[in-house]
């Protein structure tokens, strides 16, 4: 499929995945699909139609039998199962849905998550030994454990089968465990294209441990329903911004359909102070209003707070932690936006800085808008016992964990994805750290503007009702699989008329309707008579009752 570029008028490269231009709704419908490889009938219908039966056997993902076998014989016998959970929001929501699962199935369950301070991405021997004491005879660690070699030993010293329910990769050889539940393994076969979170992993092990129950002689199991765990993995994979494409986008897509029709106490909590309306939940919405809440409590305080809010059964309990995590997550907007910009005047020209008092559950975050910023990957941190505790966080174009990787005899540890990863630096090795990095950040990517990534060109009697439909049957949107862009091919500016906000309203011919909303820098190019190639979105219009399909700009770039 031939590309074509144009260059915006805001200095932004446009790629457009076909030189194609539709000059109808059905036309543009089918160049979309084929943008985004949905060639066959098939896989449009599994996409598009997302449902439970797609989700792959999870008795094909190795060890994950097994480890389910070992919980159910846990619950028959009345022998405690102990999980460990990591502090973000896919190790919070993985603890909350296996302990409230667990009990469900009439288990024994007790959990504990690690401090973002103290722990770190580990899991704490503390609280293993805790654990052992009060009698638990299984650990299971979800969303972290696959390098934790010294917690998989302490485990097995103390007569713990450990269980490893993860999805981070790792550099072998896995820790020593009764099973090691991980996609992310060698021999993970089909599950290694799956882009499944910590918690998504977790749901298929609850598939396989009813299966198991059932398999045990416990007929009861079969009418326990798993359905209420579906918000559980939506959140968590959204959380975890993990792409939105296969098992993932089944289980965005269940998730929020139960959250809408049947929402758990608390989501209600949550929606009311983050004031979305329940019956209305977007996959956005819990990127960007559920997962912060979720987080802040890890950040500022402890996750303890947010995994009793999802545990909660009552709706008065329910509502006070949600309003306990939003002042939470109030204060970390406040404290984000400063270090921000201490750490960018620290930073200079550099990638890689740290502070003696920068906050450990911001730095994160911080970096994160200062990469989007400057367009290339920056690594910042703080200073601990045994070296400088750095995150790591880039846009497109680098892959963190290959970079740590290329800088591992400086580190102590590290670990990752491909846009975030962390890492300890040995204190003696900073200055070494610190150029290498410069230079893989040099050598490892595009550092002007992120282009951005049309998926077809439409003429304007494209813009049609029927093809903004359309449109909402590509949700859920989000990583990997992004809200549709068009390129409206050489529109030609009729009328112009000014809204509240900076707003504008624009008709191109024949009688399109386009709304650019914070137009300030592109007014000067959206006068009448003009003739432009315009970056945008289609959307349904709904009001008073009617429909009606708009174009809402993003950016223009001129005709040539």
């Amino acid at each position: 499929m031939e590309e074509a570029c144009v260059r915006t008028c805001s200095g932004r490269v446009c790629r457009v995945l076909s030189s194609s231009v539709a000059a109808s709704d059905a036309e543009a419908w089918e160049m979309l699909l084929r943008a985004r490889g949905l060639e066959d009938a098939d896989a449009r219908a599994v996409f598009l139609q997302p449902a439970l039966t797609h989700l792959p056997d999870p008795a094909r993902l190795a060890d994950a039998m097994r480890a389910a076998e070992r919980m159910a014989a846990a619950i028959a016998r009345g022998e405690r199962i102990h999980i460990f959970g990591d502090f973000d929001c896919d190790g919070v929501v993985g603890t909350a849905m296996l302990a409230s699962a667990i009990r469900a199935f009439g288990g024994r369950a007790s959990w504990s998550v690690a401090h973002r301070t103290r722990d770190g991405h580990e899991i704490p021997l503390a609280a293993i030994q805790q654990a052992a004491e009060e009698g638990a005879r299984v650990g299971i660690s979800v969303d972290l454990g696959s390098s934790s070699h010294e917690a998989a030993e302490a485990a097995r010293a103390l007569g713990l089968d450990w269980i490893v329910c993860d999805h981070h990769e790792f550099s072998p050889p896995a820790p020593r465990a009764f099973a090691f539940v991980n996609p992310k393994r060698a021999d993970a076969g089909s599950f290694s294209q799956e882009p499944l979170c910590g918690a998504g992993v977790a749901f298929l092990l609850l598939v396989l441990l009813r299966r198991a129950l059932v398999a045990q002689g416990r007929e009861e199991a079969r009418a326990v329903p798993l359905w209420p765990y579906l918000p559980h993995a939506a959140l968590a994979t959204v959380g975890d911004v993990m792409p939105l494409v296969g098992a993932a986008r089944v289980l965005v897509a269940a998730g929020l359909d139960v959250l809408r029709r049947h929402p758990p106490v608390w989501a209600v909590a949550l929606a009311q102070v983050a004031r979305r309306r329940i019956e209305e939940l977007s996959a956005r919405d819990l990127a960007f209003q559920f997962a912060p809440r979720i987080n802040a409590a890890g950040r500022l305080a402890h996750a303890e707070r947010a995994v009793r809010l999802l545990l909660a059964e009552d709706a008065d309990e329910a509502a006070r932690l949600a309003q306990e995590l939003e002042a939470l997550n109030q204060k970390r907007r406040r404290l984000e936006e400063t270090l921000a910009k201490e750490i960018a005047k620290a930073l200079g020209d550099g990638v890689a800085a740290f502070g003696e008092d920068w906050h450990p559950g911001l730095v994160g975050l911080a970096a994160g808008r200062i990469a989007r910023t400057r367009g290339h990957p920056v690594a910042v941190g703080y200073p601990e016992a045994d070296g400088i505790r750095i995150s790591v966080r880039s846009p497109e174009g680098w892959h963190v964990r290959k970079m740590l990787e290329r800088c591992r005899d400086l580190l102590v540890r590290f670990g990752g994805h491909a846009r975030a990863g962390g890492a300890v630096v040995r204190h003696e090795a900073w200055d070494d750290f610190r150029a290498r990095f410069a230079e893989l950040v040099r050598a490892g990517g595009e550092t002007e503007t992120p282009a951005l990534v049309v998926d077809a060109a439409l003429q304007a009697e494209a813009v049609t009702p029927w093809l903004a439909r359309r449109m909402e049957a590509m949700e859920p949107t989000g990583e990997g699989n992004p809200k549709p862009l068009w390129l409206l091919h050489g529109a030609e500016i009729l009328a112009r008329r000014e809204m509240a906000r900076g707003a504008l309203r624009l008709i191109v011919a024949p009688r399109t309707e386009v709304v650019a909303f914070s137009a300030e820098e592109l007014a000067k190019h959206l006068v009448p008579g003009v003739r432009l190639h315009l970056v945008g979105r289609v959307e349904l219009n709904r009001w008073n009752g009617s429909e009606r399909a708009q174009f809402v700009l993003e950016d223009a770039a001129p005709v040539a």
